[in-house]
Parts: structure tokens; C-alpha cells; sequence
């Protein structure tokens, strides 16, 4: 029974040691951690998840859309079973780690009959230090990173079994879940959706491909219709988050504040906030969307040049050396400079050119191109890279028996 299982779920030897690898790191890293929030982002959050938790109620002075919902309902789980813990909410993120380690190995598995790869792809994510830090910080990143990797598995599985009315199902929640953890990554799976239905029709004349085709887009439509049918009524916004203008104002009109970490110290008497802080939240929104767009038609070099700092912040393999890091920065550099060069540069080259099951894969590279627009756009920090880490490991992984073959050739 036992040795069934395993074998189903591909937990060999390697795959166990590997997981309890991941677990062990997580855990011990968080052990160490205070019990405290080092992040602005990670307090809000916080804040929402506790209210839920202990009040029922997503918003901390009232109903709020100010953030989506899924990573907030997340901890707030937490908190329900644990407690206002910041080591548990820690600890459920260590599992959710090595989750994601196991899915990158079932991915890669898929991807080649060499078992090299998959070993390669799980020991990369249980070894990746950006993952091991940020699945003990209390921000939305590591979960997006776990619910894109999801998205990826459910994909693949369901174009397997493309007949399969439970996997196009859950293909579609775990779309739905993505863009409920982070609302822009919603134009991703819709590319996707709408791939999927121009091949379905090439292939099948007669329609049930379409047909579950359209089970994933409604099964990616009804979570997002109800919580914006929610923000509707509770705001007056029918919208998933009211979020996206104040970001824009801050990294847009408040680049060079933002960028050098002053951005709450140099805003607080700001009249321009003081003014938005009057407003309610829909209307605030709209306030801050249309200061971006107006900043942007009236600097439109200057907003071209920042998007190119932006990209370069985006796909840069060290922290910038010029702010100081709790971690330390020259660590940071040091152990940077050992990971990202090979898996960025081996994983894009893998993904954009190698893989051969492009069918299956093309989400991937397809979330890089549109991750790369949006924080070239808008904001881009090495911490927003995250999420295309499972798949840039993925392409590295692919790559390990070709560089094998090779130096023994």
C-alpha cells in the first residue's frame, strides 16, 4: 500500500530526503527569525488576516478591497487553528515550501526521462535561498510563487487528460486562485484560456475540447465574479483589489523616493496624501490612477527612463549594494551571485529555446514575458522575480543531462 503511494506521487528515496531537506531549512530558518514583522507589506497583511480571524470581518477600520483576498484568508486560517502566531503562520508556510518543491519534481519529471532532472529541479528549490527566506516572511510573494507553480502542475495535468472535466475544474480554481493572490497576473491566465480554446478548435471540430475549455474559464470566472460581487457591495468597486493606482503613485511619481527605501518618511505630511486620505477607498483609487497617467503624459522621458532602472532591478543577480539589508549585504551578494547567474540565464535560455513539450509549457515562459512588462511598467525588485523561479529552475534542470552528455562527449 505504502510502497504504491510513493511510487504514485514519485516519492523515492531521493524525493523524501530531498523534501525533508526543504522542511528542515524552513523550519530551522524560521526558528531563528524573531517574533516580529520586518516588512510594511508584512504588517498589513497581518493586520487584515487577524481581523478575519478574530472578527469575521476582511478590513481592519471597516469593509476594504485595499488588498485581494487569497493570502490574507490564508494566514487568517492560520491564526483560527494557531492563534495570533507568527511562527505558525511561518511553519504553514514551510509546508506550503516543500509543496512546491515536490510539484517542481512532478513538473520536471514530465519534462524528461532522465531521472537527473527532477532531482536536480527539487534539490534547487529546496537548496534556493530566496525561496527559504521568503516562505518565513509574512508577505504574498512565496504564495504566489506556490500558487503560479500550482497553476503550472494543474495545466499540465489537465492537458494530459484534456477530456477530463476534474482536472480542467481545477486547472481553472488554481488560475483563479493566482490572480486572487496577486489580481495582474488575471491577463496571464487569460492569455492562456483564450490559447487553449484557438487549439481546441484545431483540434476538435466537434467541441468537447472546447467544451472543457470552458469549464476552466468558469471555474477561473466564478471565485473572481463573487469576490468582486463582495467589493461591489461592501466598497461600491466591482473590482479584485483597490490597490494597483496607490503602487503606481509610489513607484511612478515617488520612484526616487521609493527606490531608496524613503518613501513613508518623505509622504507623511504630504498634501497630496493628505488630500487622497479624505477620500473613500473607490474614489482614493481613482485619485491615484489618474495622478500616475496625468505624471506619466507630462515626464514621458523621464518615465522611460525609470523603466529601464526598473527592468534592470527587475533581472539583476545581486541586491543593490547601495541600501543596507537586516541580513547583511555583502551576504546577500555573496550567495546571490552563487545561485541566480546559472538559473537565470540557464533557466530563460531552456525555457525560451529547448524544452520540448511547449504545449505543456508554454505558461511558463509566457509569465516571464508578462511578470517582465508589468514590473518594467510599474515596480521591479528582485523580490517580484520570485514567482518565475520554479520555472527558471525547471529550464535549468532540463539542461543538467545535456551539459552531462556533453563533457563526457
Amino acid at each position: 500500500m505504502l510502497s504504491r503511494i510513493t511510487a504514485r506521487y514519485g516519492l523515492d528515496r531521493k524525493a523524501l530526503l530531498i523534501l525533508a531537506a526543504a522542511l528542515a531549512l524552513r523550519l530551522g530558518y524560521g526558528l531563528s527569525l524573531p517574533r516580529e514583522l520586518f516588512h510594511a507589506d508584512a504588517m498589513a497583511f497581518d493586520s487584515l488576516a487577524w481581523n478575519l480571524a478574530e472578527n469575521g470581518r476582511y478590513g481592519v477600520d471597516g469593509p476594504t478591497a485595499v488588498r485581494p483576498p487569497a493570502y490574507p484568508f490564508f494566514l487568517a486560517g492560520v491564526y483560527r487553528l494557531a492563534g495570533h502566531d507568527y511562527g505558525a503562520a511561518r511553519a504553514a508556510q514551510a509546508l506550503l515550501g516543500v509543496l512546491l518543491v515536490w510539484m517542481l519534481m512532478r513538473i520536471a519529471g514530465r519534462l524528461s526521462e532522465k531521472p537527473v532532472v527532477p532531482v536536480f529541479a527539487g534539490a534547487a528549490a529546496a537548496f534556493y535561498p530566496f525561496f527559504i527566506y521568503y516562505d518565513n516572511q509574512l508577505l504574498s510573494d512565496s504564495f504566489l510563487t506556490f500558487s503560479m507553480t500550482l497553476s503550472l502542475l494543474a495545466f499540465i495535468r489537465w492537458k494530459e487528460r484534456p477530456l477530463s472535466w476534474g482536472r480542467a475544474i481545477l486547472c481553472g480554481l488554481a488560475f483563479a486562485l493566482t490572480a486572487l493572490v496577486k489580481t495582474p497576473m488575471l491577463p496571464w491566465a487569460l492569455w492562456i484560456l483564450l490559447a487553449e480554446a484557438v487549439l481546441s478548435r484545431e483540434a476538435d471540430a466537434r467541441g468537447p475540447r472546447l467544451r472543457r475549455v470552458l469549464a476552466v474559464g468558469l471555474a477561473l470566472s466564478l471565485p473572481l465574479a463573487l469576490w468582486a460581487a463582495r467589493n461591489r457591495r461592501s466598497v461600491g468597486s466591482f473590482s479584485l483589489d483597490n490597490h494597483g493606482g496607490f503602487t503606481l503613485v509610489s513607484t511612478i511619481i515617488y520612484h526616487q523616493q521609493t527606490k531608496a527605501g524613503v518613501f513613508g518618511d518623505s509622504v507623511r505630511n504630504d498634501p497630496f496624501f493628505l488630500e487622497a486620505a479624505e477620500l473613500p477607498e473607490t474614489e482614493r483609487e481613482r485619485y491615484y490612477y489618474g495622478a500616475a497617467r496625468r505624471f506619466i503624459s507630462e515626464h514621458p522621458g523621464r518615465y522611460i527612463r525609470e523603466c529601464a532602472v526598473r527592468f534592470k532591478d527587475l533581472w539583476r543577480f545581486y541586491p543593490r549594494t547601495d541600501v543596507g539589508f537586516r541580513e547583511g549585504t555583502s551576504r546577500l551578494v555573496v550567495v546571490s551571485l552563487l545561485t541566480e547567474p546559472f538559473l537565470v540565464l540557464c533557466g530563460l535560455f531552456s525555457l525560451f529555446f529547448l524544452l520540448p513539450a511547449r504545449r505543456l509549457m508554454y505558461p511558463a515562459p509566457l509569465a516571464v514575458l508578462w511578470l517582465t512588462l508589468l514590473h518594467t511598467l510599474i515596480t521591479g525588485q528582485m523580490r517580484y522575480r520570485l514567482p518565475l523561479m520554479p520555472f527558471l529552475i525547471l529550464g535549468a534542470a532540463y539542461l543538467v543531462p545535456l551539459v552531462m552528455k556533453r563533457s563526457r562527449d
